[in-house]
């Protein structure tokens, strides 16, 4: 018979093993639940192996992206540099543009190419090349506008390869920012005249440039035409450390100009890209 001090303990040992097994098994099988907002953005395989989640892209580019992000869209828009690791920034000259190649490495010449390879166009390259600034598909995709900087001033070029047609826009003229309309018959530029810069436009039927305003400003680095051909929004660089831009906005019907807002470095680079 056993005595009740020993029949106590030994009970007293069972009771502890059983709570020590369910201890256990709990901690074996127990999951913490995941707070979504604290997750790092990992993903684990079958294997128990991790990796990276894709990152987010941004629907259009930034200064901050590589210009050679856009270079195969239907428009090249910097101010003729691209940044290349090793050496820095250089200047562009060579641009690919939709289903054309734009190539000023000749020593005479600028040649539009198809992607292909087969030459359409040859431009002949002015005394004070520099770079390839701007260049802008039409609506259709087949006409083609470009800017090209001097040691004196841009250049802008109408170029229509289907029909081998090469035409300097106001030749001799200070031309650069263009934009095609909507319709593709004209191009809006910045226009350089004697007082300072204006709105012109192009007819490319007649081939004759009109200013839209009497009013000249300083320094405009951008042009715009609406998608719906009412309005021509020009942006023009000012001293602000915080707004370095103002945004000035043509209604063409009513032939009047509206001061729309600042903006900063971030809004510009948007607003410029989002073409």
């Amino acid at each position: 018979m056993v005595s009740k001090p020993l029949s106590h303990l030994f009970i007293y040992m069972v009771l502890i093993i059983l709570l020590s097994s369910c201890a256990l098994f709990d901690t074996g099988h127990t999951t913490t639940p995941v707070d979504p907002e604290k997750q790092t953005g990992s993903e684990t395989n079958n294997d128990n192996t991790q990796t990276s989640a894709e990152p987010p892209v941004s629907e259009y580019p930034t200064l901050e992206q590589s210009v050679w992000e856009v270079l195969s869209g239907t428009y090249f828009y910097n101010h003729g540099f691209v940044f290349e690791q090793e050496d820095g920034y250089q200047p562009v000259h060579a641009i690919g543009l939709g289903k054309y190649e734009i190539d000023a490495h000749p020593e005479d010449t600028i040649d539009v190419r198809t992607v292909e390879g087969a030459l359409q166009l040859t431009i002949p390259k002015p005394e004070d090349y520099l770079h390839l600034t701007q260049a802008f598909l039409s609506p259709d995709r087949e006409m083609i506008v470009l800017s090209v900087t001097t040691e004196s001033q841009s250049t802008t070029y109408y170029l229509n390869p289907t029909e081998g047609l090469v035409s300097a826009i106001g030749e001799g003229d200070h031309i650069e920012h263009p934009t095609w309309a909507p319709d593709g018959h004209c191009i809006a530029f910045a226009y350089g005249t004697e007082q300072g810069e204006t709105i012109a436009i192009y007819d490319l039927e007649n081939s004759v440039i009109t200013p839209l305003t009497e009013e000249s400003f300083n320094n405009i680095v951008g042009v715009k035409w609406s998608e719906d051909g009412s309005f021509i929004d020009f942006v023009i660089k000012q001293e602000d450390n915080h707004y370095p831009y103002c945004m000035v906005r043509y209604e063409l019907e009513n032939e009047a100009l509206d001061i729309q807002y600042a903006l900063s470095n971030t809004e510009f680079a948007d607003w410029i890209y989002i073409y």
